[in-house]
């Protein structure tokens, strides 16, 4: 039964990487801690193209992603967002802020839970608030089959070339998941076996940290994510087609 399962998910993932290249993200995961603004995350490819950045914050925890880009007027895109999980993140408002040359800087520089670069400024960017209904506003991404709740997308053109950061924290230093989208060029960047092993995580809810199916208040619920074998996205492909098979078949053991 698991592994009818897993081939299931595996082709289903197949059938949908089809259409990523004009609606999809592609996908990194915060294996290692990522370090505050003074050690940031380097995202190694054209900024403008999309990503999504699989994350979690612990306790008063600050993540940092920084952004090279080469020119002038490159437009710089964001979203936040917190993954749908049972009841864990009905009140997880945690924050982002980007960071770089040309941003106003905040009148009250306490909003921010670290130093401003020396030239820089910030734009601050919360989650959404609930409706009338006390409903938060979510998003349905298909090919990795979750539902977020949402803050504003960031959409602006950057002064000067340079160094950007898009910084995540919680300001009442709660913990829990979250994704940040970046850029809107929809096209490959990490070899294909990577990111058919990545969906197939995703879409297991294995990337969170915690049980969905779980109460909140149960110690149990809080999981820590095995991400030893997602498959290095710079890898040879040959190599990485193997180590995605091992991430198909660690998740089928817990299917």
């Amino acid at each position: 039964m698991r592994i009818r399962r897993l081939v299931a998910l595996a082709i289903v993932t197949a059938l949908l990487l089809s259409a990523m290249p004009v609606s999809a993200h592609d996908p990194h995961f915060e294996i290692n801690d990522w370090g505050g603004i003074d050690n940031p995350y380097v995202i190694p490819y054209d900024p403008t193209v999309s990503f999504a950045m699989y994350a979690y914050l612990s306790d008063h925890d600050t993540d940092a992603i920084a952004l090279d880009f080469k020119n002038a007027g490159d437009q710089l895109q964001a979203q936040l967002l917190v993954p749908i999980c049972g009841k864990h993140y009905l009140d997880f408002y945690p924050q982002m802020a980007i960071v770089g040359p040309g941003l106003p800087v905040p009148s009250d520089l306490k909003t921010l839970p670290f130093d401003l670069p020396t030239g820089m400024g910030a734009q601050i960017i919360e989650m959404d608030q609930p409706d009338a209904n006390s409903k938060r506003p979510t998003l349905y991404e298909d090919i990795g089959a979750t539902t977020f709740y949402t803050a504003p997308e960031v959409k602006m053109k950057v002064a000067q070339a340079g160094r950007y950061y898009i910084v995540a924290w919680d300001k009442a230093g709660q913990t829990g998941d979250y994704t940040i989208a970046t850029g809107y060029k929809e096209q490959s960047v990490s070899p294909l076996p990577y990111v058919l092993g990545s969906i197939v995580l995703i879409r297991a809810n294995h990337w969170l940290h915690r049980d969905c199916q779980k109460d909140p208040g149960d110690p149990a619920a809080m999981v820590q994510p095995d991400y030893k074998n997602v498959p290095d996205p710079f890898l040879p492909p040959a190599t990485a087609v193997a180590t995605t098979a091992a991430t198909m078949s660690a998740t089928a053991q817990t299917q």
